[in-house]
């Protein structure tokens, strides 16, 4: 049973993965697979899945696969050097960053999906983050966080990001809240204090439906910690946001009080 939950890690990152690299979907940017944390995946692929010798020939090591599968499934600090097809660039990152680029990018796809016109694609989409979700909770609201404090993401993706973080915390029906505050709670001090700063960050973006959702979210967080004597400066912090010269930040602050 631990070797099948072993290799259905491993087979889910590759999925991951291969889903993100060498992307170009007529309604995302062309570039999309090709820059930033989504370059830095795809030369992991090539390092992985491409190794060559010294005399350019392939080398097919199955241990070499699966050991460094194993590293990112485990966001090991260590770091790796990779390098792209023609020598020009060279990295060196540890699996940790990684495995964070892998997560976000693969967060950004399926928001994109559930935005789709298509139903068989939304359906799809929104069974991925249910998944996501049960996967890994903390890496789920840590990776919604970060679409949603991302001001060069698109505005639907921003909001369709806040919408899963806001719903994960909060919910209408008592029973369910519940469940919603404990999951909350059990999460690490250091990923709950990411996802805090992520969220007032967006406070202050000029996009004013990423704003909205990071009130909506900073307002569940806080119905949930107040109560436990947790986050006791966050009414503080508020406040102080008002007295800014931020516009933005000075009305999704109000907007977070009035929620």
């Amino acid at each position: 049973l631990k070797l099948e939950l072993a290799n259905g890690r491993l087979v889910r990152l590759m999925c991951k993965m291969n889903f993100i690299t060498e992307r170009a979907d007529s309604v995302m940017d062309p570039e999309w697979a090709e820059t930033g944390d989504r370059y830095l995946i795809k030369l992991f692929r090539d390092y992985v899945f491409h190794l060559v010798n010294e005399a350019g020939k392939p080398v097919t090591s199955m241990a070499h696969v699966v050991g460094n599968l194993n590293k990112l499934d485990a966001g090991s600090p260590e770091k790796v050097m990779l390098m792209s097809r023609d020598e020009r660039s060279c990295l060196v990152v540890s699996y940790e960053e990684i495995k964070r680029c892998v997560e976000e990018a693969y967060q950004e796809l399926i928001l994109n999906g559930t935005l789709s016109p298509d139903a068989n694609i939304r359906e799809q989409a929104t069974r991925a983050l249910e998944s996501a979700e049960i996967e890994s909770f903390p890496q789920y609201l840590l990776s919604l966080t970060q679409e949603l404090a991302n001001d060069s993401n698109q505005t639907a993706v921003r909001k369709a990001a806040g919408l899963a973080l806001k719903n994960a915390l909060s919910a209408k029906d008592e029973a369910r809240q519940e469940q919603h505050s404990q999951r909350w709670l059990q999460v690490s001090d250091v990923v709950r204090g990411q996802i805090k700063q992520g969220a007032l960050i967006t406070l202050g973006s000029e996009n004013r439906q990423a704003t909205m959702v990071a009130a909506q979210s900073i307002a569940a967080i806080i119905a949930i910690e107040l109560p436990q004597g947790q986050w006791q400066d966050a009414i503080a912090v508020l406040l102080q946001n008002i007295s800014t010269n931020n516009a933005n930040l000075k009305i999704s602050s109000l907007q977070t009080i009035g929620y």
